[in-house]
């Protein structure tokens, strides 16, 4: 049977996909937020922790702390492991490996929709798309996940449909989306519900293929469907068991990969919350933030330690409370998030790309963006559904669904919402499909032309109200808001680098040796290289308490780590041997003090009630 499309388009639509990716990492590479990651923001802390992974750093590893989910730094150790530490060869690396989405949705784009025009022009829509483009290119976990949403795609829609397999390829194919589902789980939880709509189609798709379709063929009995759905969801369910496991079969911290999800949940459903990513409660939003913050945060409201599970489900608790004691403040909150959703502008980023576009011109090329490829997707389900293909309305819809709820649970992104545009791209196949059609028959005379203009009024009729969500106008609080922290972003930047080269000046570390341990831990701390900053203000504390500076910040990164245990033994060593110092370092940890200089307000009042209400208790000592 002659192939419906050359090979030939698709290789090509690679080569345009991957062009635009390079060039853009072109573009964008002499900016400092590429050549330096900001410090304390993701791609960095990935950086890091891959780094700790493969030199074995021992306890405590801020870095592997603060991701909620291990994949990607082990992912990012294996690209280091094997391109070196050089940015751009892994930014070109990770363009060359997502770039493949855009033939892929080329191709079972003309597998669904039986249109190479709609399907070509739905793959160019989206290899034109600037926040594919641009994550595509960077150190980002969600630059891996793209590639894992396509092949499960692939593995649900290339070949026959699941009822219509042999027991035997079912079952292979159904482990190997078994496996897409735990890696995907493994890099982002918020994937989870992708199990229930992946099983679901499974369930429902029709027993033959398109080409068995016409031929008249029989489907073999369900028990294929069972053959794919037991590997699928078993293989699903052993990997989420050996992740729990983790520390006895991997030998990997329990304390690795720390839960937040409590957290982003109370950072979306707070009182007066926008709906994109709004500071909280003394939290900052950084990836610190997120865990060590938030739990003395936790720790400040409960008057007592806490585990990291036991904060995070603090926080989610305190997010519920706004459900139960303000449901219609909680109704606003979710009806802006799905506006926000729909809408066409990309949201609370590191970057924005109103402002990237200025030196990246990739990035102004034409298309839909999101706003187009929504609508087109939204009319592409209304063909589906006018041909009752339930099953793909209910996998290409789902995965959409998906996504919209974990960002109307925690806060919109364009980063979160980045996993909707594959389907998308495949529902926009039909509906580009169908306004052809409607066009070619608009040219036409007589009941065909008057049909199509009643189909094509009333689907526009049904689209406008997603139409006015996903062209409104951004507000402009919203986006000075976005431009100052893209702005702001890229001034931490050009710091790290100044910042970088002082701490390879050999000279400044010469003229007093405990001096410049001190001024070095300042600067990797200014670097968000937490880790190696503690293993400095660690041993200065031990050996020199004296050193106020020093002692004061170990007792900083001891209250991040919650181990209050050692933080008691240290104290109570001070208050034996130097009980001056003792004095002059809870002097020093007051709000106010000349060393808290830099430090937010509200994070000096954490440590204030902590040391308050949990630590001098322990101590037996009064403030």
């Amino acid at each position: 049977m002659r192939s419906p499309a050359p090979p030939w388009i698709g290789l090509v639509l690679y080569a345009v996909a991957l062009a635009l990716r390079l060039g853009f990492i072109a573009q964008s590479q002499g900016l400092p937020e590429f050549r330096t990651p900001t410090p304390g923001l993701d791609v960095q802390l990935h950086w890091h922790a891959a780094r700790h992974l493969r030199a074995g750093t021992p306890e405590p590893v801020f870095e592997l702390m603060m991701p909620s989910a291990p994949l990607h730094p082990y992912a990012v150790a294996a690209f280091q492991a094997l391109l070196g530490e050089d940015l751009r060869l892994h930014r070109i690396a990770r363009a060359a490996l997502a770039a493949i989405s855009v033939p892929l949705v080329f191709w079972l784009g003309l597998r669904l929709g039986r249109s190479r025009l709609a399907a070509a022009l739905a793959a160019l829509l989206l290899a034109v798309l600037p926040s594919w483009i641009y994550f595509d290119t960077m150190v980002l976990k969600v630059s891996l996940e793209m590639p894992l949403v396509g092949a499960l795609l692939a593995l649900l829609l290339l070949g026959p449909p699941p009822a219509a397999c042999s027991y035997a390829r079912a079952a292979v194919r159904g482990g190997a989306a078994g496996l897409v589902l735990a890696l995907l789980l493994l890099s982002q939880g918020a994937t989870a519900g992708y199990a229930l709509v992946a099983a679901g189609y499974v369930l429902t798709a029709g027993g033959r293929s398109p080409a068995r379709r016409a031929g008249g063929a029989a489907a073999p009995s369900g028990a294929a469907r069972v053959a794919w759905l037991v590997p699928m969801l078993g293989l699903l369910a052993l990997s989420q068991l050996a992740y729990r496991q983790r520390s006895a079969l991997l030998g990997c911290s329990p304390r690795h990969f720390l839960p937040v999800g409590g957290v982003h949940v109370r950072v979306g459903m707070q009182p007066g919350a926008a709906g994109t990513y709004d500071s909280v409660g003394g939290i900052p939003p950084f990836p610190y933030g997120h865990t060590f913050i938030a739990r003395m945060v936790a720790e400040a409201s409960a008057g007592r330690p806490l585990s990291w599970q036991q904060a995070d489900r603090l926080h989610l608790r305190e997010a519920w409370g706004l459900v139960r004691e303000q449901p219609g403040e909680a109704v606003r909150i979710l009806l802006r998030k799905a506006a926000l959703f729909c809408n066409g502008h990309e949201l609370a980023g590191n970057h924005y790309l109103g402002v990237l576009a200025q030196d990246c011109s990739v990035l102004r090329l034409p298309g839909t963006g999101w706003a187009g490829l929504l609508l087109l997707g939204a009319a592409g389900t209304l063909v589906l559904v006018r041909e009752r293909r339930w099953a793909l309305v209910w996998l290409l819809g789902g995965l959409v669904g998906s996504v919209l709820v974990a960002n109307l649970i925690g806060f919109v992104t364009w980063r979160y919402r980045l996993h909707a545009t594959l389907p998308l791209g495949l529902l926009a196949v039909f509906g580009l499909r169908e306004l052809g059609r409607g066009a070619q028959a608009l040219l036409r005379r007589g009941p065909e032309r008057r049909r199509a203009a009643r189909a094509l009024l009333a689907a526009a009729l049904l689209l406008a109200p997603l139409a006015w969500l996903a062209f409104r106008p951004v507000e402009p609080r919203l986006l000075a808001a976005m431009t100052k922290t893209a702005l702001g972003n890229r001034r931490l930047s050009e710091q790290a680098e100044a910042i970088a080269a002082e701490l390879a000046r050999p000279a400044a570390l010469a003229a007093d040796p405990l001096h410049a341990r001190l001024v070095r831990a300042g600067l990797l701390h200014r670097l968000a290289r937490f880790t190696e900053a503690f293993q400095q203000v660690r041993a200065i504390a031990e050996h020199h308490p004296a050193e106020i500076a020093a002692s004061r910040q170990y007792v900083v990164y001891l209250l991040w780590l919650g181990e209050y245990d050692q933080l008691d033994a240290f104290l109570r060593r001070l208050r034996a041997h130097h009980p001056e110092s003792l004095a002059a370092l809870l002097r020093s940890l007051r709000p106010g003090s000349p060393l808290w200089r830099g430090v937010r307000q509200d994070q000096q009042q954490i440590v204030a009630v902590l040391l308050e209400r949990i630590v001098l208790p322990r101590l037996g000592a009064g403030p």
